[in-house]
């Protein structure tokens, strides 16, 4: 489906039975694997951090996983601003539903159901995000083509208290449109996802990442075209974007300060900083700040990695590897909470 383009773009997820395939693209080299990291025993990090394994969700903490779940076809855990909750999607044959964990002792539970009889009465509500205040959910969603007609993703809020949607943002058609949407730190307006679209005369679809301001309806590009950029997170103050950028055969981590103003010449990449090269996936800030946490390949399959930061948001120490060989599903977003 043309819908789900985006995710397709995205890396292969590690299921219980099978190695990971790392993307590749047509006359690139081969990517290289994340840098060595530190030997054993593991390290911990700190806090927890939620992570989809053979599509179920798991906990990171103090050096162990725990799995949360049990329902099978599960992805992307977002922490409530407080910690009391994990937001995800869960994924049926022609739809998808945002499901509410409460934390640490459940049960999940639906916030809707969105399977029909009839495929065209389906639809898909995926990569949860939490509003600041915790009120409120923003994620991608088909909903609108009842209204425009149009399949591919496009952003939407859910307000917790009622149920109620509205739609954020347009997509690009036939493209699959937009993916992880989420709201800037401290900010009731501004949200940041990836739309993808396409050159003239070229079959390969890219990530932009955009700025919507949905109070004064504005779009702002912030990274240039054809170029992708992908899985953004903002920093805890909102002052600085990590993400992934795909460039030479790679999928790498970068860092970019966000500017005090954006305009039509934006552009994050000629400011950012190379963190991780390698194969990697879904960078994620720790709540203090100071270190990064990512899904890399290492070894023949997708583990959970940490990198420190140093004062100027550059790299600090080499990467740390926070687990090994545990098949992290590496087309689900992480989550990072104190």
């Amino acid at each position: 489906m043309a819908l789900l383009a985006p995710l397709i773009l995205l890396l292969a997820a590690c299921g219980a039975e099978t190695s990971p395939t790392p993307l590749h693209l047509p006359g690139a080299p081969e990517p290289a694997s994340a840098p060595a990291a530190s030997p054993t025993p593991l390290p911990a990090a700190e806090g927890r951090i939620a992570f989809s394994k053979a599509h179920d969700i798991w906990l990171w903490e103090a050096g162990a996983d725990q799995q949360l779940t049990s329902v099978g076809s599960v992805q992307n855990p977002a922490w409530s601003p407080d910690g009391t909750a994990l937001a995800f999607d869960r994924a049926s044959k022609n739809s998808a539903d945002l499901w509410l964990l409460p934390y640490p002792n459940g049960p999940a539970r639906p916030l809707a159901s969105n399977a029909a009889l009839r495929v065209d009465d389906n639809f898909w509500e995926m990569q949860p995000a939490w509003s600041p205040d915790g009120q409120a959910l923003i994620y991608a969603s088909d909903r609108g083509r009842v209204r425009t007609g149009t399949l591919d993703l496009a952003a939407w809020r859910m307000v917790l208290a009622t149920r109620t949607r509205a739609q954020l943002s347009g997509a690009n058609a036939y493209t699959g449109g937009i993916d992880y949407p989420n709201w800037r730190p401290a900010s009731s307006s501004e949200v940041l996802y990836t739309s993808w679209t396409y050159l003239p005369n070229d079959p390969d679809a890219f990530g932009q990442l955009v700025l919507l301001d949905t109070q004064a309806n504005k779009l702002w590009p912030l990274t240039e075209r054809a170029e992708t950029a992908m899985q953004a997170s903002w920093s805890p103050d909102g002052r600085f974007l990590a993400f992934v950028r795909r460039l030479q055969g790679q999928d790498q981590i970068w860092l970019a300060p966000m500017p005090l103003q954006v305009d039509a010449n934006t552009n994050l990449l000629d400011g950012a900083t190379l963190l991780v090269a390698g194969t990697n996936a879904h960078p994620v800030w720790s709540p203090r700040g100071d270190a990064i946490a990512y899904i890399g390949l290492q070894d023949g399959t997708f583990d959970l990695f940490r990198q420190s930061l140093d004062g100027s948001m550059g790299p600090g120490a080499k990467p740390r590897q926070l687990t090994r060989g545990l098949r992290v599903d590496a087309d689900s977003s992480i989550s990072w909470m104190s």
